[in-house]
């Protein structure tokens, strides 16, 4: 028998695929069977938050994009969505992402200044003011939150709910609201990249294995988010040869009202890898 595909919406493609997800993981933990299959979308009424952790109700599921789309962004154009809940996505989009996605001042400047070099972005953001020509140096930190909280959507994408739900992921998830600290170096942090590796040109997330485990969202723009691995609580100080695996980024952000590009991914094995993956050393 021949069974014709009709993609869904994108956000309610993203839904089955995350509560499949979820169901996988939780049942690894005790929870209750993975009942097969994807879910009927109209038999859904819940979903877990990767960034909070939550169960919410699934009309509070918010496509959240990564990197984000407004304005020039350090790690490239948004690429891949997933859901999170509202609070989750449009609490940062209203406060550090705005900052860092928009300029209204003026154009930025390509300019090699005195003391403006940045340990992460090479040199600081400079623009001119309009009127009072004057220059005007960007303030690092919303930059910096942005990019975190990318890398944590495009572990949770590559990875999955046993990364998101892992120790590591929940200690530094906080750090994802606006009005949290920063996390420490300690437990993730960002960092310019001079990975030799077989996508040293592409956006990648590496599971990094040995010599310590973490994982590390690179971009091919050079900067790389160092996240804690699904096992462990802090990072480590990344240098000389890595063991690792390396997954594209998931290509879910795709324009258009269907979402059959988020199928073509998971069939892929680009999402939600560690979910669905019965290799040994990915079931924990």
């Amino acid at each position: 028998m021949t069974v014709a595909y009709r993609p869904h919406r994108r956000r309610d493609e993203l839904l089955m695929h995350q509560v499949h997800a979820a169901q996988h993981v939780l049942a690894r933990r005790g929870g209750p069977a993975c009942p097969g299959g994807f879910p009927q979308l109209t038999a859904i009424a819940r979903f877990i938050c990767p960034c909070c952790g939550q169960v919410v109700n699934a009309d509070r599921a918010s496509e959240d994009h990564a990197p984000i789309q407004a304005g020039t962004f350090t790690m490239g154009p948004a690429t891949t969505t997933v859901l999170t809940c509202a609070p989750c996505n449009n609490l940062p989009g209203r406060s550090y992402e705005a900052a860092a996605g928009h300029n209204d001042k003026a154009p930025e400047l390509d300019l090699d200044l005195p003391g403006m070099n940045s340990a992460v972005y090479g040199r600081r953001r400079v623009q001119t003011h309009r009127t009072l020509r004057l220059f005007l140096v960007r303030e690092e930190t919303p930059f910096v939150r942005t990019d975190f909280k990318a890398g944590f959507l495009l572990a949770f994408a590559a990875l999955g709910y046993e990364w998101a739900l892992s120790p590591g992921a929940r200690l530094i998830a906080p750090s994802l609201h606006p009005d949290a600290a920063e996390p420490a170096p300690a437990h993730a942090y960002l960092m310019r990249s001079t990975i030799d590796s077989p996508l040293q040109s592409e956006n990648a997330v590496m599971e990094v294995a040995d010599p310590q485990a973490c994982v590390i969202v690179r971009a091919a723009t050079g900067l790389s988010v160092v996240l804690p691995a699904a096992d462990r609580t802090s990072v480590p100080a990344v240098q000389g040869n890595l063991r690792a695996r390396f997954y594209p980024w998931p290509l879910t952000g795709s324009p258009g009202r269907t979402g059959s590009h988020v199928d073509r991914e998971h069939r892929a094995g680009h999402l939600f890898h560690l979910d669905f993956c019965d290799a040994p050393d990915h079931v924990r």
